[in-house]
């Protein structure tokens, strides 16, 4: 038995060699139409590759048959297509062999046979149809669910048990009404259906093409330490050692920054967002570039292109059923973000990008000098070199420049070579105030700063005198010193820090006072109506061992939404008394802090009030501040130096954990976790390059599911003109990661008064949103629950303009006494 062409008949040893005839004999294209001439099976395939495929699923037989036990009948060998003679012809028959042998006396076979396949190779370009199939194949690698093994199981499926068959069909339905000789072309136009997914079958195939376009990378090993274990035989009882490299997998930030803003729309919709915020009012501290930190940065490139970019820092756990916390398969993550795009962009998971993967177990041994050495090198290139991108049509350079860190108090210790303790003597990374004086310390003391000048002290005093282990490796970014870094973090500082223990120990006078039981906290969480965008944080309920042990089973997220609806909760139930004031200020801080925007005046009442208020905690409860407590007096000077705090949080980045964990769940390979899931990270990337994703301009406004509305049945608005009988109306809208529903509120301040504006009807029109909302007119401030409680009788309808990115959407709270209130986040 032998592989038999369907032209000429003739047998060949390999279904290799019979695709190379066809290809030199015959002519024939990967993607021309073949059948099979196997006996009396002559099924139609569109490809080389699927008549493969035939042969391995319904001729199984021909790759089981020995050499040996091949028919007699003259078999095909490649050098007769050198020799131009045919497998029944004899040397002698052919009058020009011995010219024929002369001229490819030279040729190497193998060679030739290698300038076939990269001619046939170059040949092959993908069709629109197989340029749809790459984006779909990219689209599947891009899901987290979806493990690398699993997409082309389901190529494969829909090309053979879908498309395939769909295509015979067809062809068999239309066929009566062909003429005979047309009938041969209208099955190639058929069934050049089901090769579309030929050039992206394989993961070879489609890393390849990804390649080829520059859309991926493999990522690099960074190992940093090599060990030898011992491995059992599995042929023998022998146990021999095994060399195992131990380190991290490292993606780059230059390959990163090249791949984003190779597409111009990314580069032109960065360069806008800077040059707006530049250009907007400077007494106005609402983005990382209005801060001292990047305005000294940038004096050294004037009248260059700079974009400036932070790294994020945090270790988690993949595949552990016990929790989080990090053991064998514990990861630190790695991430960039680019702070100078507004409100509604950064707020997005997919704006962090992976760069750097390593596992906590091996950077517990390392210095960071090993684990970040690379890293490092990359930022002095940019800064130095940046890149040479296409903008309008011209070679442009750009810089791109390290913007600081975000992270935990104790990573970043870490990472910057700080001690990694919160009962270290030296435990801040802003200031050298030592443990002592930091629990009853209020306010910040710029003396006690760190400077270049007393670090470099600190380093010869050793650590006990200083909390300084080593010279940090970022200290050899050119013109960047880590003690310019005051960085704070709000989610854990503030609100599963501070804010935590402050409402612990209110929640437990409340109880011992009798003002409120257990049971009706509880029903009160449950039972709160929380603004949509809370709802996926809304708080788990509270036992007496968590109040206790002054330690509540809530995440930061979870923790945030209970302390911004508290007042709302249980105001009613509880009366005026120095802790309901309390941890009203404690709110209210929250809220501050939380703010997109700053004047020296806003920044100077948070320092008064956070002062205030500490100074409170301790008396109230007579106890110190922890450490966390004090990174609170930092606050003023971190977001002068790096812009509103709620941007530099690490809500956004944590998130990204959870599409890492997910890929780890839905992966088979545990070898090395770090290197599966980073190559997923940059399968993910390359569909949305595909895609010329825009990335820091999306749409401002993603509308829900439409529904078509007549005109007359909407309200009656003197600012709405619209021409036609019909009209879009949806239920929500997406700002960002924010949902706005039919019934957000939306609140702006205008000449010193509140405007409260209800959402009604969500209208699409000429591709612009149009809110109708309800603008109240009467309400008044109860300082007791610290909200406003609005007459939703009186009212205006209105058709608001939105321009102000900032606003968030509120909610009307309905009290138990019926009144409708609301509390202003922003």
């Amino acid at each position: 038995m032998a592989f038999i062409c369907f032209v000429c008949k003739n047998h060949f040893v390999t279904v290799d060699l019979l695709t190379e005839h066809y290809y030199c004999q015959h002519n024939l294209k990967p993607t021309s139409t073949m059948y099979c001439a196997q006996g009396d099976c002559t099924r139609y395939y569109p490809s080389t590759n699927s008549l493969k495929r035939h042969f391995q699923h319904s001729h199984k037989e021909l790759f089981a048959v020995e050499p040996e036990e091949l028919p007699t009948n003259p078999i095909f060998q490649p050098e007769d297509a050198l020799n131009n003679t045919s497998p029944n012809r004899s040397p002698e028959s052919s009058p020009n062999l011995n010219e024929a042998n002369q001229n490819v006396s030279n040729t190497d076979v193998h060679d030739f046979w290698g300038e076939v396949r990269k001619e046939i190779e170059a040949k092959s370009n993908l069709t629109p149809m197989q340029e749809i199939a790459l984006v779909f194949v990219g689209f599947l690698n891009s899901l987290p669910n979806f493990n690398r093994e699993m997409v082309f199981q389901v190529v494969e499926h829909i090309q053979d048990d879908f498309l395939t068959p769909v295509a015979h069909l067809i062809y068999d339905k239309i066929k009566d009404n062909i003429h005979p000789e047309q009938q041969q072309n209208i099955l190639n136009c058929v069934l050049e259906i089901t090769n579309i997914f030929d050039p992206v079958s394989t993961e070879y195939k489609f890393l390849k093409i990804l390649k080829e376009r520059k859309l991926f990378k493999d990522p690099s090993m960074n190992i940093i330490e090599l060990d030898l274990e011992p491995q059992p035989s599995d042929v023998d009882a022998e146990v021999r050692l095994k060399e195992v490299r131990r380190g991290g997998v490292y993606l780059g930030i230059s390959d990163l920054f090249l791949k984003l803003f190779s597409i111009e729309q990314n580069l032109k919709a960065m360069i806008d967002h800077i040059n707006a915020i530049n250009s907007s009012p400077a007494e106005i501290n609402d983005n990382f570039l209005k801060g001292k930190f990047w305005r000294n940065k940038i004096k050294r490139y004037r009248g260059k292109i700079c974009i400036p970019y932070m790294l994020y820092s945090d270790g988690f756990e993949v595949n552990n059923p016990l929790g989080s916390k990090a053991g064998k398969q514990g990861l630190n993550g790695y991430y960039l973000s680019f702070p100078s795009v507004p409100r509604h962009v950064s707020g997005l998971i997919e704006n962090i990008f992976l760069i750097m993967f390593g596992y906590c177990s091996v950077e517990k041994t390392a210095s960071n000098e090993e684990i970040l050495g690379q890293l490092i090198e990359e930022i002095i290139e940019m800064e130095q070199n940046g890149l040479e991108l296409e903008l309008d049509g011209k070679k442009q350079k750009v810089f791109f420049l390290f913007g600081g860190l975000r992270g935990d108090n104790l990573g970043l210790n870490k990472i910057l070579d700080y001690s990694a303790s919160f009962v270290a003597k030296y435990p801040c990374r802003t200031c050298l105030m030592d443990l002592e004086l930091m629990r009853k310390s209020v306010l910040d003391h710029p003396s006690y700063y760190r400077t270049e000048a007393n670090y470099n002290e600190a380093l010869k005093n050793g650590f006990a005198l200083s909390g300084v282990h080593r010279d940090s490796p970022f200290n050899t970014i050119p013109d960047f010193h880590i003690t310019e870094l005051k960085h704070v973090d709000i989610m854990h500082d503030f609100y599963e820090g501070y804010a935590h223990d402050s409402l612990t120990s209110c929640l437990d006078r409340f109880f011992e006072q009798g003002y409120i039981t257990l049971e009706q906290l509880n029903n009160r969480i449950k039972r709160f109506d929380y603004e949509y965008n809370d709802r996926r944080n809304k708080p788990e309920p509270i036992t007496m061992d968590h109040i206790n042990a002054r330690k509540l089973k809530t995440s930061s997220g979870q923790m945030r939404s209970l302390i911004e609806n508290l007042p709302l909760m249980i105001g009613e139930l509880i009366p005026d008394c120095r802790e309901w004031d309390f941890l009203l200020s404690v709110v209210k801080i929250g809220d501050q802090i939380m703010s997109p925007f700053f004047t020296v005046q806003s920044l100077e009442e948070v320092r008064q009030n956070i002062a205030n208020n500490l100074t409170e905690y301790m008396a109230l409860f007579e106890t110190h501040l922890k450490p966390k407590g004090h990174f609170l007096t930092h606050y003023k000077e971190s977001i002068e130096n790096f812009g509103p705090a709620r941007f530099a949080a690490c809500y956004i980045p944590e998130a990204r954990h959870r599409i890492y964990k997910k890929i780890a769940k839905f992966t088979e390979s545990r070898q090395n976790i770090a290197l599966t899931i980073s190559i997923k990270d940059r399968l993910m990337l390359a569909y949305n390059l595909m895609i010329q994703k825009n990335y820091f301009n999306p749409n401002l406004f993603i509308p829900g599911k439409a529904r078509i509305c007549p005109v007359g049945e909407l309200p009656i608005v003197p600012e709405l003109t619209i021409m036609e009988d019909f009209v879009l109306r949806c239920d929500y809208v997406k700002l960002g990661s924010k949902r706005i529903k039919t019934g957000s509120v939306f609140t702006l301040f205008q000449n010193n008064n509140y405007i409260f504006q209800q959402v009604q009807h969500i209208l699409i029109y000429q591709d612009e949103v149009k809110f109708i909302c309800r603008q109240f007119e009467n309400y008044t401030y109860d300082a007791h629950v610290d909200g406003y409680i609005i007459d939703d009788r009186s009212f205006n309808l209105v058709l608001l303009d939105y321009k102000n990115k900032n606003i968030a959407p509120n909610r009307l709270h309905t009290m138990t006494n019926g009144k409708q209130v609301l509390r202003i986040k922003l």
